[in-house]
């Protein structure tokens, strides 16, 4: 007993903690070739529904990608014959770059936004993922944040309830 007494005493008299001083800068994305959407984000029919879970792209043969942001390669490698890489970024978002015809990097590499990943077949698909949920990648190049504030809408009682 004396003992609680005493941890309880202690952290009544221990100073509170400081929060810092400094804020991250959120993250900036950029898109991961210079070329046109060809077919945009569509979630419209839920997670497991037909849809597009990325941006597909316009793409020449050969073009290079870059990395939409800074981050580390989590995977650069094979999928069912086609060749991927996927970057973990500092804010948890991952994105995943493919099917690529050559690879630039290995796992493990550190990327800075703009750094050449590898280069584009006929196809080229970009998804973008924050845990186990898509995300529109455009949504991060517009500026605009992904998640949303909601603020409350006060409206008018009823005439009977103000009266």
């Amino acid at each position: 007993m004396i003992f609680v007494s005493l941890v309880l005493a202690a952290s009544l008299f221990a100073p509170a903690p400081v929060a810092p001083t400094h804020h991250a800068a959120a993250p900036s994305y950029r898109p991961p070739v210079d070329r046109p959407v060809l077919s945009p984000f569509d979630a419209s029919h839920g997670p497991y529904g037909p849809g597009n879970r990325g941006l597909d792209y316009a793409v020449a043969p050969g073009d290079p990608v870059g990395a939409i942001g800074a981050g580390v390669v989590v995977f650069a490698g094979s999928v069912a014959g086609a060749t991927w890489v996927t970057v973990l970024h500092p804010d948890g978002l991952r994105s995943s770059y493919g099917p690529l015809a050559s690879l630039s990097v290995g796992r493990g590499a550190r990327v800075a936004e703009g750094d050449v990943l590898g280069t584009t077949g006929s196809t080229f698909h970009l998804g973008v993922r924050d845990g186990a949920t898509y995300v529109d990648p455009a949504v991060l190049f517009t500026g605009r944040h992904r998640n949303a504030w909601l603020i409350p809408v006060f409206r008018r009682m009823s005439a009977t309830l103000s009266a």
